[in-house]
């Protein structure tokens, strides 16, 4: 994975989270009910409960040193099979240009190989436990 930050609206901190396949619950409330794989609440997407683990986490620079007119970049290898991605920004370093504190990323590229079977059964529809199901049945 690579980063590039903005010049002066830079995060403190970015973690990283993810899900591997067959960690997706059926609905968000039955999923929080038996304890996600993570200390916090499980996200939702789509009705369905992704519980995140995190993969670590890496500081930036505050830029002073620049005066704001460099970009950083930031390379994160990940060696896992996931099926979702989070990203989290915490915090932004202060400084004057950077009235409302925001934080922003100017690129991110993800480089991975698709999951096969499971991929497709994913893009191909139906329940979250079909799927399950016709993956550890091999289909």
């Amino acid at each position: 994975m690579t980063f590039l930050l903005h010049e002066f609206k830079i995060p403190k901190q970015i973690e990283l989270y993810y899900c591997a396949p067959y960690e997706v619950h059926g609905d968000v409330e039955s999923s929080h009910m038996l304890g996600g794989l993570s200390s916090e609440r499980p996200s939702s997407l789509g009705g369905v409960a992704i519980n995140f683990k995190k993969l670590g986490h890496f500081s930036l620079d505050d830029n002073l040193k620049t005066s704001y007119n460099a970009r950083e970049m930031k390379k994160v290898y990940v060696e896992c099979t996931c099926q979702y991605l989070k990203i989290t920004c915490l915090k932004n370093h202060q400084n004057d240009r950077n009235m409302f504190n925001q934080v922003g990323i100017v690129s991110l590229r993800i480089n991975g190989q698709p999951l096969g079977k499971y991929e497709a059964s994913v893009l191909g529809g139906g329940s979250s436990a079909q799927k399950e199901d016709e993956i550890r049945q091999g289909a």
